[in-house]
């Protein structure tokens, strides 16, 4: 016999994530509006006003100049949802969503991915918001983080609000909304550059080549071995001008603030010696993923033929529990082992 599920399953579209997201706020609401306080403020990290029972729960309301897709309403607040699949890249979409505020005294934008948002673009959203002159707060979460918080405030012995959200998380799961990117580690054949890799703190590709999964963790591959684990900390687009000697650098990933002159001399280093040493022309269109340091490990390839492309490793199927995750733990518990 089939499980009878809470939430609607058959369709990734946008339309029904949403739908099943603010059915799940609306379950939470209706069984104890206090608890949905504390849930909507742990998502907003900010205090709201008291909610009260005129609270109204929207899907693809219309405004002048878009259509989001949903809004939670109060008369002393309204939430504005949009979900997306596959990230936050419209502004101009996301700017036209004010329209959809009215008197309220408290507008919130509320962002829902499967990963947060990186912070160079939260920074653009934030000051266009600002350019446009609104008073709008911009809230970017997860799918992950809507299940932690829900989870938070329910106690363990309710036993129907306990079921609604595994029947959530099992959606979100079952639809790719959850992100594993925190225990998956990137490998890469690295060949002869790998002594360079360890000592400039770096792997570097050229800007067109994609990677189709988010990662937290770098491996490095050559000779039948995984050698080096690394956890990233930047990823930086990088040019540098031999005329002028400068060197100009975009963070695309990551806290801005790491951008030190010690990392930025590491990519120049990593140029230069990539021509002098390689012949590789890595002035221009390349990218960079910074980490503090590569450990070493040695991780076989029980199999025949060597990695001749990217391989993703989820660390949690190597003994290794999500919860002890980094990259001392990592090196030490990969030591040894083998894969094919």
């Amino acid at each position: 016999m089939a499980d009878i599920h809470y939430f609607q399953r058959y369709s990734s579209k946008e339309n029904t994530v949403t739908n099943n997201t603010l059915l799940l706020f609306s379950r939470l609401y209706h069984h104890d509006s206090r608890a949905f306080k504390l849930f909507l403020n742990q998502l907003l990290d900010e205090e709201t006003s008291e909610i009260n029972t005129m609270i109204k729960f929207e899907q693809q309301t219309s405004a002048s100049h878009s259509v989001p897709d949903g809004a939670i309403t109060q008369e002393s607040f309204k939430i504005v949802i949009e979900t997306k699949l596959y990230g936050q890249e419209n502004i101009d979409q996301i700017l036209r969503h004010t329209d959809s505020f009215g008197e309220e005294s408290n507008h919130f934008l509320m962002l829902i991915n499967v990963h947060e948002i990186p912070e160079y673009f939260k920074k653009e959203i934030r000051k266009k918001l600002t350019e446009k002159g609104t008073k709008v707060k911009l809230i970017d979460t997860t799918f992950e983080d809507i299940i932690t918080s829900f989870r938070s405030v329910i106690a363990d012995y309710d036993t129907e609000m306990n079921m609604i959200i595994d029947d959530y998380e099992d959606y979100c799961n079952s639809e790719n909304l959850i992100s594993i990117e925190d225990r998956l580690m990137r490998v890469l054949p690295v060949g002869n550059t790998s002594e360079h890799n360890f000592k400039y703190k770096l792997y570097y590709a050229p800007t067109s080549r994609s990677y189709n999964r988010r990662h937290k963790y770098l491996g490095l591959y050559t000779q039948k071995e995984i050698k080096g684990v690394g956890e990233i900390q930047l990823i930086v687009d990088a040019e540098y001008f031999k005329e002028t000697k400068e060197l100009k650098c975009k963070v695309m990933e990551g806290n801005e603030d790491l951008l030190t002159d010690a990392v930025k001399d590491n990519i120049l280093q990593a140029m230069i010696h990539g021509e002098e040493d390689f012949g590789y022309q890595i002035y221009t269109g390349h990218r960079f993923f910074i980490v503090p340091k590569f450990l070493k490990t040695n991780f076989e390839k029980d199999s025949p033929g060597g990695l001749l492309g990217a391989r993703y490793f989820d660390l949690t199927e190597y003994k290794i529990d999500k919860e002890e995750l980094s990259i001392e733990v990592i090196a030490k518990k990969l030591n040894n082992q083998k894969w094919e």
